[in-house]
């Protein structure tokens, strides 16, 4: 339904992924008996689909009907949704209870972005320490015509720093870690 690189955005909440569809939102973390109906559907233009609806529920002991419209941009050659932007209209609820919903929007909001926030930390976090245990996985020889010198070869497709070229395998002469100077070859050894 959704492309892997779908846009969301509800004006409290955007993100990019259509992994991201599989949290909570906030009706279903923050309303009691959460439900909806489907009031009106339509084509905008070609590329694009409208959906009015209404959310309805209990917050904080009060019951709520929130008119909603979800527009849909859509990719013409495979169908998916490309964009998904929510609206929401508080103007026919009691002051009470849009002062509520907002409060609680907002409340969501900010834990689901940190949230976010944490999770791409620990992703960061995780892709660094995968990179230092790929470290084991090189293998270390040392140079017969140079003994001060040893050969880190790695055997993964990957980028030579020292010439940017793709290669299956680097192998860079390195120098005890006492000296400074080194020269380096790519290639398959």
């Amino acid at each position: 339904l959704f492309q892997p690189d779908v846009r969301y955005s509800d004006g409290f909440w955007s993100f990019t992924g259509s992994s991201k569809y599989r949290q909570a939102f906030w009706a279903r973390s923050s309303l009691t008996k959460p439900h909806a109906a489907i009031r009106k559907l339509q084509m905008l233009d070609t590329g694009k689909a409208q959906v009015d609806w209404t959310l309805g529920g209990g917050l904080s002991g009060m019951s709520l009907s929130i008119p909603m419209s979800s527009v849909f941009k859509l990719n013409l050659v495979t169908g998916r949704v490309t964009a998904h932007t929510e609206s929401w209209d508080l103007r026919g609820l009691s002051p009470p209870v849009a002062a509520a919903v907002l409060g609680s929007r907002v409340l969501w909001g900010a834990k689901a972005a940190s949230k976010a926030a944490s999770d791409k930390i620990g992703s960061k976090i995780n892709e660094g320490l995968s990179s230092l245990t790929s470290m084991d996985e090189d293998e270390y020889y040392s140079n017969p015509d140079d003994p001060t010198r040893v050969s880190v070869s790695a055997t993964s497709a990957q980028l030579c720093r020292a010439c940017q070229r793709h290669v299956s395998t680097v192998v860079m002469w390195m120098p005890a870690p006492h000296q400074r100077s080194g020269r380096h070859r790519c290639g398959p050894v």
